[in-house]
């Protein structure tokens, strides 16, 4: 998302709709909103793939790798691995607080990224504090060199998904719209603006397949 804003502003790209090539394949319409000097980006994303819930010893290890207690998770979800191209391990925190107050352990991270077979972990809370904002959340891939990305386009369309699959959020209609914010304890806060299209439709239970620590690129504005 970084990348086609600073080719937008570069070249004074007009409103359009492109297709990226990248290393997980093609990105379909990628889309650029121009308002005059205002400029957004839009990523159509893949259908999400929901893989391992994490339980256990790794949920301890992982709590310990941020620094939070057991009482600092909410028991609507389950900490889980999901990917609409890029998995992120999804963990929701009960306060905003909590979320801004990480300190997480980057080698306990990347140690624990490599064994679950994720990149990166998006932490989140629905306790904003602001009712136009749906979503809090800071996202860390230390593995892949990236100790804290501000905002994060692949990790907001999986965590859409994860709301809807397990009831967390309504989508009436099988449609789910929200804006969710990034990167605020980081001094670098944007958000993104995301809508979620439910289908019954569910893959096959063995479709998962953890993919390894690759490179991805950090996302920017929206």
């Amino acid at each position: 998302m970084g990348a086609h804003f600073a080719r937008a502003v570069e070249y004074g790209l007009p409103s359009c709709s492109l297709v990226q090539k990248t290393g997980g394949g093609l990105l379909q319409r990628v889309e650029i909103h121009r308002d005059g000097d205002h400029v957004r980006i839009g990523i159509h994303q893949g259908t999400a793939v929901f893989g391992p819930e994490l339980g256990g010893r790794q949920v301890d290890r992982l709590r310990e790798a941020l620094g939070v207690r057991l009482g600092d998770l909410t028991d609507s979800g389950p900490v889980q691995i999901v990917s609409t191209g890029h998995s992120k391990v999804l963990v929701e925190l009960g306060d905003r607080a909590v979320v801004d107050g990480l300190r997480p352990d980057s080698t306990a991270l990347t140690e624990l990224s490599r064994e679950v077979g994720s990149n990166g972990f998006l932490v989140f809370t629905r306790a904003t504090h602001d009712p136009s904002l749906l979503t809090w959340s800071r996202m860390f891939a230390p593995a892949i060199g990236i100790p804290e990305d501000p905002v994060t386009g692949n990790g907001h369309g999986p965590l859409g998904a994860y709301l809807v699959r397990h009831g967390i959020v309504a989508a009436p209609g099988g449609r789910l719209t929200f804006t969710g914010r990034q990167g605020a304890a980081m001094g670098r806060p944007g958000e993104a603006h995301v809508r979620v299209d439910a289908t019954t439709r569910r893959p096959p239970a063995n479709s998962w397949c953890p993919s390894p620590v690759t490179p991805q690129l950090p996302s920017g504005l929206s």
